[in-house]
């Protein structure tokens, strides 16, 4: 019998070829891109060496411009960008870093500055600039970037032609290499500026804009390339690692590195998506949303437009087919799915005559904190944040529920609280099957955030992540305790974690579960656990609170002992 590693290899490179197959039908390219596509292939060396990330850093630190390759319909990439930025001024206590942004055209730059000063609305901003038209890729995965620009006060430019995607490739290299060139004769005294500019992946082959750069009497040595999440090396680095690291470091030559952050399935199924959505935008001749849709995320994105059930139930089947599991298609399509940035979902579960205001308001909560929640009581999936990590999390509850019919609910409040925790564990194992480099907070976090906080007045946010990363280490103290006396079922929790699991409508529970799933699916594939593990945490119903508690234990088995002692 195949190898857990085995078969999940063989499903993403399934996945791969299915989602590579549909962008490429839905995008149809054109002779421009695809010449610019081959030239881009060519840069790519066959032989890398992999880094650390302070290796990676200290490599970039030296540089005054860093050219960021951008997949602008997947948001880790977008995500990438804000983390080495982050990096840059946290880690490396860079004073001076101008972010450059292909997104927005040089002749935007007046609203550009207008809106990092606050003298213009999101929604005027993003009419001024005719951000729909011009740019169009999901606006909410860019903002986070503006975001952290505007708190630490770092300038923001424009790059692109004032024609944008309608002029040449090669005419929009030669603009951004010129506003490049500019920025660093302006900021030529600080010593200590970088500029990091982000922009379309193909731009950075050697033909292209560092070839343009270069053109302008650019010394190539103060530039450095990061490409990203690039298909070939994923694979490769899959083939010689038990387990993905949520982000790898490449070196490929002399001042070009690769952050591999996604699999390539995730990477080519995004832009499909959103070729897929564009093409429904684009055919509604009666769409009165218009530009300023796009401060939503999803433009006119609804299930009306886009096939939402056709992308969720294509990750339920690959889940049946790596579980080996097959049902009904009645048992299968029996789900409701909604899309909401605004989490506009209370009507929609009022409809169901199943909830209380007040239990409609947590699910709301959780859909809006988690960006997903699955409602089992009625078969609803609620999406507040579209990403296929959170409908891989969704689609795991789901199939779980059709193969179990078990709730996450119980009259009892520990069982519930349990409950509750396997849900999260089931989907954390869902979306780590399909996305190895899944991200999850790991008990080693939440110590690093009670130790962070020690001594500090936390106010707002920063309270609430203390509060749940206090409870989250009280309950791992807790448990330790009752399984190493062989403890029956437990009567109440720690009044910490009881507390804050209502005041945080199931956030200690999510997170317990989540710290579960993730330590299950490395023990598996790391050969300390059986592949059998993960189909009875699918398949297995459990009808008591004593079946409960006997799941949490075996589970927990998995899960690292040591932490820290509030």
């Amino acid at each position: 019998m195949a190898s857990l590693k085995q078969q999940i290899t063989k499903l993403q490179i399934s996945l791969y070829e299915k989602a590579y197959k549909d962008a490429l039908r839905t995008a149809g390219p054109s002779r421009e891109i695809i010449e610019y596509s081959k030239k881009y292939e060519k840069t790519l060396p066959n032989k890398y060496k992999t880094i650390t990330n302070n290796e990676f850093l200290s490599a970039l630190q030296q540089k005054r411009l860093i050219l960021y390759g951008d997949f602008h319909a997947l948001r880790q990439s977008q995500r990438g960008f804000l983390r080495l930025l982050r990096d840059f001024v946290f880690k490396l206590q860079k004073q001076s870093v101008i972010v450059a942004l292909e997104m927005f055209r040089s002749c935007d730059q007046d609203a550009i500055d207008r809106y990092m000063t606050g003298d213009i609305s999101e929604a005027g901003f993003l009419k001024k600039i005719n951000y729909a038209h011009e740019w169009g890729f999901f606006w909410p995965n860019f903002k986070v970037i503006l975001e952290f620009a505007k708190e630490f006060q770092l300038p923001v430019i424009g790059i692109n032609s004032e024609q944008g995607g309608r002029d040449s490739l090669k005419a929009r290299d030669r603009h951004t290499a010129d506003v490049l060139v500019e920025t660093l004769r302006k900021y030529q005294a600080e010593a200590r500026s970088t500029i990091f500019a982000m922009l379309g992946e193909y731009h950075l082959a050697d033909a292209h804009l560092p070839a343009a750069l270069k053109g302008q009497g650019m010394d190539p040595a103060i530039m450095a390339r990061v490409l990203t999440n690039i298909d070939k090396y994923y694979f490769n680095l899959r083939e010689n690692s038990l387990n993905a690291a949520s982000s790898e470091y490449l070196k490929l030559k002399k001042d070009i590195y690769c952050v591999i952050n996604t699999p390539p399935w995730i990477k080519w199924q995004s832009y499909a998506i959103w070729e897929e959505m564009r093409a429904s935008d684009d055919a509604d001749p009666d769409d009165t949303e218009g530009d300023e849709s796009y401060t939503s995320g999803y433009g006119s994105y609804t299930e009306y437009t886009f096939d939402l059930d056709y992308h969720f139930l294509g990750i339920v089947k690959n889940l049946t087919t790596f579980l080996g599991i097959s049902f009904s298609a009645t048992e299968m399509t029996s789900f409701r799915i909604f899309a909401s940035a605004e989490a506009d979902f209370f009507k929609i579960l009022k409809s169901e005559n199943m909830f209380s205001n007040r239990e409609i308001s947590q699910i709301v909560e959780r859909a809006t904190v988690d960006g997903s929640y699955f409602v089992s009581r009625c078969l609803t999936i609620l999406l507040s944040d579209l990403t296929l990590n959170n409908m891989a999390t969704a689609a795991g509850q789901y199939l779980h529920h059709v193969l179990t019919k078990d709730l996450d609910e119980a009259a009892d409040p520990v069982e519930t609280f349990y409950r509750r925790a396997i849900k999260s564990a089931i989907g954390m194992v869902a979306s780590k099957i399909l996305n190895p480099r899944r991200k999850c907070t790991e008990l080693s976090q939440f110590f690093n955030i009670v130790a962070h906080h020690k001594g500090k007045t936390s106010k707002g946010s920063g309270a609430k992540k203390l509060r749940i990363a206090k409870a989250v280490l009280k309950h791992h103290e807790w448990i330790l305790e009752k399984l190493a006396s062989n403890h029956e079922t437990p009567e109440k929790l720690p009044s910490i974690v009881s507390k804050v699991e209502r005041l945080s409508a199931g956030e200690v529970s999510l997170a317990v579960g989540q710290v579960i799933g993730y330590q299950l699916y490395a023990a598996v594939m790391g050969g300390r656990a059986s592949p059998s593990n993960v189909h009875d945490l699918f398949q297995e119903s459990l009808k008591s609170s004593e079946e409960v508690w006997g799941r949490i234990k075996d589970l927990y088995r998995f899960v690292p002992k040591k932490t820290a002692v509030i």
